[in-house]
This record gives C-alpha cells, sequence and structure tokens, in this order.
C-alpha cells in the first residue's frame, strides 16, 4: 500500500497472530451448517405464533405481488401504502421479503416465522464470517463465542415472530455484509458489493443509514498489510456506502413527498431521543427482557454494566494488535445508540444494532489472552480480562435460557389465541352479512359495555382490522370505521363494521407492534 494512503509515520503493530494451525475453509463450513441447525432448533417454537404485531396484516396487504406492476410499486410506494397511522416510511426491501412470503405461503403465519429464523441464522453466520476477517486473536473460537450470544439472545424471540420487525434483521444482514465487503482485498467489485450492499440495508430499515460511518471506521481502525489507512483513504473507501445512502433519500423523498418519518425532529427532542433511550437499550442488550419486565428495575445497573464493559474493553486493549478491532466495535455500538434517537420511540427490539457488536466484543474477550508486553502490570490485565469474561459468560447463561425452546412466552400465546378467536368471529359476522349491512364489532364479538370496560389489555385497531378484512375477502367490499366518527351509512356494495380503538376489546395482534 503507498504512503500517501497510510497515516502514521511509525508502523501499525503486526496484525493479531494466530495460536495453532489456522483452521480452513471445512471447518468455518461446519461451523455456518452447526448454527443454522442450532438457530432453527432453538427457535422452532415461533412457529406456532400467529401473526404478532399491529401492523402484519397491513404490511402483507400492500406488499402482495400479482403483477409487473406490483412489482415496480414495491420500490415506489410507501411502506403498508399509507395504511400506517402514525407516519410515513419508506422500506422497499422490506416489501418485496414480505411479498415473497404471501407469494409462498398466502396467509399462513408459520411460512412468514421461518423465513424470519432464517434470516436470523443467515445474520449469526454472518456475524462468525466477520470475525475471521478481523484481526481477532483466535478467529474461529471468537466466531463461535459471537455467533452464539447473537443467536441465542432472547430479543431475537421478539424479532422472529412479529413481521413488522423484520425490518431490523433484514438491514443488520446487509450491514454485515457491506462491512465484510469492505475488508476484501484487491479493488475487483469491492466497491459495487459496498453500494449494493449499504443501499439494500437502508432500504430495508432507515437504521442502515449508519453503515457508511461502519465502512469508513472499518478503514480507519483496522490495518490492512502494515498500517491502518489514512482518514481520507478511508473515507474513500465509505464512499459508495455514502452514495448508495444518497440515492436511497432521494427515492424515499420522491416517494414520501418529504423525509417522511413519525414526526419531525429537532435538535431538542433528538438529544432527548438518544439520552432517554440510552438506558432501555444498553439494558436490552445485556439482559433478558423477561428480567427487566420484572417488579425490580434493573435497568440502572445493566446500563452501568454495558458501559462499564465498553470501557474495560478499551482500556484493556488500548495498545497491541487488538486495539483497532476494540475502537471500531465502540464506533458501532455509538452508531447502534445514536440512530435511534431519530426514531421518536424505542422498542426492545432496537437493540439488534448494539446487539451485533456487543457479540464481536464478547469474542474479542473471550478469545484473547493478555500478552506480557500489553501492559505494565500484567497480573492486573490478566485478572480484568478473567473477569470481564466471567461477567459476560454469566450474561449469555442467563440469555440463553430464555431463548424461546427452552422458556415458553405465554403472553405471545395468549395473544396469538385471541386474535384467531377474535378474527374468527369476525369472519363468521361477515360472511353472514349481506351488503349494504352495517356490523358492529363489538356485538360480533358478544361485548356489552360492561364488559368492554373491564376487558383485558391490548388493543383493537381498525387499520389492522381493514388490512385483515381485505386480504380475508378480496371479493368483498368491505370498510371499517369508528363509531366515534358518527352512524355509518353503508353503501349498496360493501358492509361496514364498526370498530371501536380502545383497550377493552382484547389483543387482536400482540401489543407493542411498531411499523417504525
Amino acid at each position: 500500500m503507498s504512503s500517501d494512503t497510510t497515516r502514521g509515520a511509525a508502523p501499525s503493530p503486526p496484525a493479531a497472530p494466530h495460536h495453532g494451525k489456522p483452521l480452513g475453509r471445512p471447518a468455518w463450513a461446519v461451523l455456518a451448517l452447526l448454527l443454522l441447525a442450532l438457530g432453527v432448533f432453538l427457535h422452532s417454537p415461533v412457529l406456532r405464533y400467529g401473526f404478532l404485531g399491529n401492523d402484519s396484516y397491513p404490511i402483507i396487504a400492500a406488499a402482495r405481488i400479482g403483477s409487473l406492476v406490483d412489482l415496480a410499486g414495491t420500490f415506489t410506494e410507501e411502506l403498508m401504502d399509507g395504511r400506517f397511522p402514525y407516519g410515513h416510511f419508506y422500506r422497499p426491501i422490506l416489501n418485496l421479503s414480505v411479498a415473497v412470503d404471501h407469494r409462498l405461503y398466502g396467509l399462513q403465519p408459520r411460512g412468514y416465522h421461518r423465513t424470519d429464523i432464517l434470516i436470523l441464522c443467515a445474520n449469526a453466520i454472518l456475524i462468525a464470517l466477520l470475525c475471521r476477517t478481523l484481526p481477532f486473536r483466535r478467529p474461529f473460537w471468537g466466531a463461535v463465542a459471537a455467533s452464539l450470544f447473537l443467536l441465542t439472545h432472547p430479543i431475537q424471540g421478539e424479532i422472529t415472530s412479529a413481521i413488522p420487525r423484520r425490518g431490523d434483521s433484514l438491514s443488520l444482514l446487509f450491514l454485515l455484509l457491506a462491512v465484510i465487503a469492505a475488508g476484501r482485498p484487491g479493488r475487483n467489485g469491492r466497491a459495487a458489493a459496498i453500494a449494493l450492499f449499504s443501499f439494500l440495508g437502508v432500504a430495508a430499515k432507515e437504521t442502515g443509514a449508519i453503515i457508511p460511518v461502519l465502512v469508513f471506521a472499518r478503514a480507519y481502525f483496522i490495518p490492512e498489510g502494515n498500517r491502518p489507512l489514512r482518514a481520507g483513504a478511508a473515507g474513500r473507501r465509505a464512499l459508495p456506502a455514502f452514495a448508495a445512502l444518497a440515492l436511497y433519500m432521494i427515492l424515499r423523498f420522491a416517494v414520501l413527498g418529504g423525509l417522511g418519518g413519525r414526526e419531525p425532529v429537532g435538535p431538542a427532542s433528538f438529544l432527548a431521543g438518544v439520552f432517554g433511550s440510552f438506558p432501555k437499550l444498553a439494558a436490552h442488550t445485556l439482559l433478558s427482557y423477561p428480567a427487566l419486565d420484572s417488579d425490580i428495575d434493573v435497568i440502572p445497573l445493566a446500563t452501568a454494566l454495558f458501559l462499564g464493559i465498553v470501557a474495560a474493553t478499551l482500556l484493556l486493549h488500548r495498545r497491541g494488535p487488538m486495539a483497532g478491532t476494540a475502537r471500531f466495535l465502540a464506533v458501532w455500538l455509538a452508531c447502534g445508540w445514536l440512530i435511534h434517537g431519530l426514531a421518536g420511540a424505542t422498542y426492545r427490539w432496537y437493540v439488534l444494532h448494539l446487539l451485533a457488536p456487543m457479540a464481536l466484543l464478547v469474542g474479542l474477550v473471550l478469545t484473547e489472552r493478555a500478552g506480557p508486553r500489553e501492559g505494565r502490570i500484567p497480573l492486573l490485565y490478566g485478572t480484568g480480562r478473567a473477569l470481564l469474561a466471567l461477567v459476560l459468560l454469566l450474561l449469555a447463561g442467563a440469555n440463553i435460557a430464555h431463548t424461546p425452546l427452552l422458556k415458553n412466552d405465554a403472553r405471545k400465546t395468549a395473544s396469538s389465541g385471541r386474535a384467531e378467536r377474535i378474527l374468527g368471529m369476525l369472519e363468521d359476522g361477515v360472511e353472514g352479512a349481506r351488503a349494504g349491512e352495517v356490523l358492529s364489532g363489538e356485538k360480533i364479538l358478544g361485548l356489552d359495555e360492561k364488559a368492554v370496560r373491564r376487558g383485558p389489555g391490548g388493543v383493537i385497531l381498525p387499520f389492522s382490522i381493514q388490512a385483515w378484512a381485505d386480504l380475508r375477502f378480496p371479493d368483498r367490499t368491505i370498510r371499517i370505521v369508528s363509531p366515534d366518527e358518527g352512524e355509518p351509512i353503508a353503501a349498496a356494495d360493501e358492509i361496514v363494521i364498526t370498530i371501536r380503538e380502545h383497550p377493552g376489546l382484547g389483543s387482536l395482534l400482540r401489543r407493542g407492534g411498531d411499523g417504525e
């Protein structure tokens, strides 16, 4: 590499040495197959759930592809085709993936969940491959630790069980591909791969906007040859990713007629969102969400633990061949946190972009060993690494115990059952109705006002019911309205169902579904 593309006069530390003979491609292929099998096995209970998330039916209804015109519309329409009442988003890759599932599985939830599990397994495999390209001292065993941490984290069960959250996992998948492509030796096809994966990542969900920064950070912090790149050369490496982001923003503006999102976020709102979201994001990155849902407030402790782990990793790797990797992961964690300040809301599955770098950090710590020249007090450094590794192992063990296979989620099971019953009753009501008739949703469900007032928690959202009706009865015109809007009048060729949006009707779809 020429001197004008590297920074610093002194040569950088040598690449991290491998201990023992490096494992070849067969070992990595076996690891990938094992991760696939383990992921399918651990998350198989998700297959029994119905459609969870308030936005599942609207996404399916808007993403259907019946012709080439519909296929083109995938890239020219906003998310849910404007059905989402709380904001405007442009995620054509999410739309396309759901459209493919609808073509294959219709309205069978099992097929959609299977796709989400396969995306999770792919992300775990890509984390392992990324370890292979980073200067880990023991890349194979670092890959094992990192991919298992990502694969077994309980938050994955929240993502694989609800279609609206697929955007997060798809965005991570293309992010990993872009970062891997950025480390490819040589120039042939590298820029094109970075640009393609960067566009797909941000087009799956807006959080993919952090990809250009990560491509730059990898080039800047991770040595190539004898020295890291200078800032200018690292910027040129990331230029295809920035160009892809610019193209996405142009398309988004054209489709949405503006930037979209929930609400415009000013500087004050952004800062409030950033600092307000950090404790929850940090806690959910480390702990299983059942522990965080307990009566004991463990978020302050988990936040302090998160900061302590990152600080300890940077301190223990402030010099030596692993310093660049530790700094790159710290930048990744910061990007995963800061991007959610723009969201206007914080859900626990948003931690996926923090979970990936934390998984790599786990792999780094658990497979690293203090060298004799890495600190003035080797015993102190060795003890610090041992304690940090112990903490991470304990956290990983607690999270594994809450994977879908080992910990049944009663709330999801109950929500799926309620949804099936409610939709079954609505279906019976529609099938027995005549065109021009107005039906009361509460009467169909057998609820009187007293039952409504004391009913179970959760919400029925009219826009979700409307999408379900469009999918279930494509040959009939069904209109869902709120009785609060006044006495509805049905046209001669339509059926009107009144649905009051309040917490008394039970949960049609699992509360907390998100189109954002």
